[in-house]
């Protein structure tokens, strides 16, 4: 199967498209050419698919014949050596310990969860109806995110500056690993370079709160006093 390739520059291939968009452009590829395409930056193809068989085929018929992409890279800095970042045998025995918690009853009980946040949201863009004239979706989407997840895993509500304050920690940190990931010059994250700095920053902020709402649930369940 030939793989249907996107034009793009002699030297810096589509480097500017996906540097815009780097999280919508590899979707719109796909979608151009029926759900599987490729594209360039510098020296590297990039392939992206965005069809649900390919995906079956990719992540459970033939999952150990894949590595995770670049942009995988390095996100243990974030998030620990977890599902996230590991892949092979250790990425399976995390995934077989971590199973019960995907199994569908669980599943379903964050769906009461993501309702009452989807309404709560609904309210409030209906009360903001002519006060305001756009609505950032990028913040919404993160805060909505946020507080099924705050509900779900820790049994504590968050209010909407923080959510939004955490989301944006979030994306901060994710966009930060990207640059790492595409940097010519891949210095260790021990190195006291602006780039690490900023990233080790947002890693204590991200541990932070994980620790706080943990220690909030743990409290809550009256573990301890």
């Amino acid at each position: 199967m030939e793989i249907p390739r996107l034009k793009s520059r002699r030297l810096m291939g589509n480097i500017k498209e996906f540097q815009k968009e780097p999280f919508q452009f590899p979707a719109k590829v796909a979608s151009k050419y029926g759900g599987i395409a490729k594209f360039r930056v510098f020296h590297r193809n990039i392939i992206c698919i965005n069809h649900p068989d390919l995906f079956h085929h990719v992540m459970v018929k033939n999952h150990t014949a894949y590595e995770r992409g670049l942009h995988y890279k390095n996100q243990h800095v974030l998030f620990g050596r977890g599902m996230i970042s590991t892949e092979g045998d250790e990425w399976h025995k995390k995934r077989l310990r971590g199973a019960p918690a995907f199994h569908q009853e669980q599943i379903q009980r964050t769906v009461p969860l993501s309702v009452n946040a989807a309404n709560k949201f609904l309210e409030e863009w209906n009360d903001a109806t002519g006060k305001a004239p756009v609505i950032s979706l990028v913040p919404a989407m993160h805060q909505i995110t946020i507080s099924v997840i705050c509900q779900s895993l820790f049994s504590v509500d968050l209010d909407k500056e923080k959510s939004i304050e955490f989301g944006q920690i979030i994306q901060r940190s994710m966009g930060l690993i990207r640059k790492k990931n595409n940097s010519l010059l891949r210095l260790p994250v021990w190195m006291p370079t602006r780039g690490n700095s900023e990233l080790l920053r947002t890693k204590g902020a991200i541990t932070r709160f994980v620790l706080e709402k943990t220690a909030a649930r743990t409290k809550k369940k009256g573990i301890w006093n």
